[in-house]
């Protein structure tokens, strides 16, 4: 009977042993999560992002708490990092126009920036996190042939909001495509710090180091977009398109959906493209210096005309180039000697383009009209201050500023970029227009489906480049075409030294 009792004693001390070194090792488990990797939930909620397919969003953090167990730190921080929808935002009704959903997501407590762990600050550190974290698309194995066969060329140019760039960044981003980031000289060191490292972390992201302080409405716009132009040209991959943005905009189409597209353009540009105003002659009749960071007229002054007798053009400073316009800007004779003459003109980027677009031998050019208020121009998406849609955000130098309520005329809309979103003024719209994209990535056929194929084709200059054929198309035959223009050209000079008094 003692050797019994003895035999209990013993079986329960070791019981009683092992119960508390299992309580040990779950107390040091759930400390090590706690002190090693600190994540409130509020700080790490990038929100907005999944759909409504995806399940209970409790239901999916109550399943991650229970597998972050195990996970190294930077496995911890990308599962913490993770794009997030927040429950209360059912972007699915926003996009209906749903009024009790608009209603319920203005009342909800929803961050503008993430800080902390999660802060793209502290992200950029690690680009296996930043990665991860933030969805991009980075193997090609899950692309299409279609899409690798056609790569594009982005540039951004931006002043602030590294967290807003980076969101417009991580959905355009393919590693078959390639991009410029051109960071205002005069942002913040911390913006363009963030980006730089940012770009460290892709093999195809690209930095403007030599920067410059870029003016409104000056020739400074026009010398950066060149930049990033010279800077992707270098590149040994062989771009399609050239698509330049800003860091406020977001796109209305995925990569593959740009591709299709792009491909029905048959080869010309999407220049927004008309005969200059007279009323806004005076932008290069007059001289306009840069004084204190702002631009002055000189009114004592008036600039000499062009040398060579061309059409000016108005347009948006904003567009879609072949690669081969792009060249042609860079090493055509005429080109150069036009963007030099409007040096000191105003908002030359409204000018440049559209002209040099019209001439006879510029590469995927047209002398037809596009345009925003005529409904053919296809880059952008935006509403100004006397356009017919309602902007239900706010105005800003005469453009919207999306918000919740602006979402289903973007989704309605056949353009490639919205133009432009705040994330400080309404941080819901661009998340909305997030998940939009990368559920449309995740699912190809349905957002075929909602493609505007009949806009596409018809609009003037696509059905133009239809009608040409491939000869008409070639550089040779555009070379020919520039001789014909340079002999007119020549005669009306000699026409006009005859008329000339002696």
């Amino acid at each position: 009977m003692s050797y019994s009792l003895g035999s209990a004693r013993a079986f329960l001390l070791g019981l009683t042993v092992f119960c508390q070194l299992v309580f040990l090792c779950v107390v040091w488990d759930s400390l090590n999560i706690k002190t090693e990797v600190v994540m409130p939930s509020n700080n790490c909620n990038t929100r907005g992002l999944l759909s409504s397919d995806d399940g209970d969003v409790d239901d999916l953090r109550n399943v991650e708490s229970f597998t972050m167990r195990g996970l190294s730190d930077e496995d911890k921080l990308i599962e913490m990092c993770k794009i997030r929808p927040v429950s209360s935002v059912n972007c699915k009704s926003l996009f209906t126009g749903d009024s009790s959903a608009i209603a319920l997501a203005k009342n909800t407590s929803y961050g503008k920036l993430i800080t902390g762990n999660c802060s793209l600050n502290n992200l950029v550190n690690t680009c296996k996190v930043l990665i991860k974290s933030h969805g991009y698309l980075t193997d090609r194995t899950v692309l299409s042939g279609e899409e690798l066969d056609y790569p594009l060329a982005f540039a951004i140019k931006m002043h602030k909001s590294s967290d807003q760039a980076e969101q417009l960044l991580r959905l355009i981003y393919r590693p078959h495509n390639v991009y410029c980031l051109y960071i205002d000289k005069k942002a913040s060191p911390r913006v363009f710090d963030v980006m730089k490292k940012l770009a460290v972390c892709f093999h195809n992201i690209f930095v403007i180091q030599e920067r410059i302080d870029i003016i409104y409405a000056s020739l400074s716009h026009v010398l950066a977009e060149m930049q990033c132009m010279h800077e992707l040209l270098a590149r040994t991959v062989l771009w399609k398109y050239y698509i330049n943005l800003t860091g406020q905009e977001l796109p209305l189409r995925t990569n593959l959906e740009m591709v299709r597209v792009l491909k029905a353009l048959k080869g010309t540009n999407d220049i927004e493209s008309f005969i200059f105003p007279k009323h806004l002659q005076f932008r290069v009749r007059k001289h306009f210096t840069v004084v204190k960071g702002t631009l002055k007229e000189d009114k004592n002054t008036t600039k000499e005309m062009f040398s060579f007798n061309i059409t000016l053009r108005k347009g948006s400073a904003y567009g879609i180039f072949r690669r081969e316009f792009v060249e042609f800007l860079h090493e055509d004779i005429v080109a150069q000697k036009f963007i030099h003459w409007l040096n000191d003109s105003l908002s030359p980027e409204e000018t440049i383009w559209a002209t040099l677009n019209g001439l006879p031998w510029a590469p995927g050019g047209y002398s037809l009209e596009t345009s925003h208020a005529a409904g053919t121009f296809l880059s952008r998406a935006v509403i100004w201050t006397w356009d017919k849609p309602r902007c239900l955000g706010r105005f800003s130098r005469s453009v919207c500023i999306f918000g919740i309520g602006d979402l289903p005329w973007l989704a309605s809309r056949p353009q490639m970029i919205a133009n432009k979103f705040d994330r400080i003024y309404d941080p819901i719209a661009p998340d909305c227009m997030e998940e939009l994209i990368r559920n449309r990535t995740k699912y190809t056929d349905h957002g075929f489906e909602q493609l505007d194929w009949y806009f596409y084709r018809n609009l003037p200059h696509v059905k133009y480049y239809a009608n040409r054929t491939q000869e008409e198309k070639s550089m040779a035959y555009l070379s020919k075409k520039k001789d014909i223009w340079t002999k007119e050209q020549q005669a009306t000079y000699l026409k006009r030294l005859r008329r000339a008094p002696s």
